[in-house]
């Protein structure tokens, strides 16, 4: 795959092995062929981790903006705040939702159902996360040097509020 097709990239949270290589594989694919945007979807705070990076590069974006005639690297990275409700990406081909339960300023709003909704969305979560991390470091380990897969495998299971499940099967 050619550098400069990349269109989109998400990051979820900011751990070293989901963001360590999001600046670079943008200013290999700047320093090679990509002359369109590329639109990273991800925690707000993805903007001010763009600006370090520029900031880092500085010297060889400058040099190469010079020497090679490249367009300016920060323009080509667009960066775009997951919000906690809605659509993330939508076009032709797909779309992503985000998932409300991922904020940490969650708030319930229908007293039993609110935490139910939550429990739905973390759990959706945590099963897309495990499939991730399987389809891209398959059974290594994890952050930190956790039983990675093996353990995301073993949280999918969890639930939260198991007594609102629960009473569910008894009403």
């Amino acid at each position: 795959m050619p550098l400069g097709s990349i269109r989109g990239i998400f990051v979820t949270h900011h751990h070293p092995d989901h963001n360590a290589d999001w600046g670079n594989l943008q200013l290999l694919a700047w320093a090679t062929d990509l002359h369109t945007p590329i639109a990273s979807f991800g925690p707000p705070s993805l903007q001010k981790v763009k600006r370090a990076f520029l900031s880092l590069n500085e010297v060889d974006i400058t040099t190469r903006m010079a020497d090679e005639g490249r367009p300016a690297l920060d323009r080509l990275m667009e960066v775009h705040d997951v919000t906690p409700r809605g659509v993330v990406l939508h076009d032709d081909r797909v779309s992503f939702p985000s998932c409300t339960g991922m904020s940490s300023s969650f708030s319930a709003t229908k007293t039993g159902d609110s935490p139910a909704r939550f429990a739905t969305c973390r759990s959706q979560y945590r099963w897309r996360h495990f499939v991730s991390v399987q389809r891209i470091i398959g059974h290594k380990p994890g952050t930190g040097g956790s039983a990675g897969v093996g353990w995301l495998e073993r949280v999918t299971e969890h639930r939260f509020f198991p007594e609102l499940w629960s009473i569910r099967t008894m009403l």
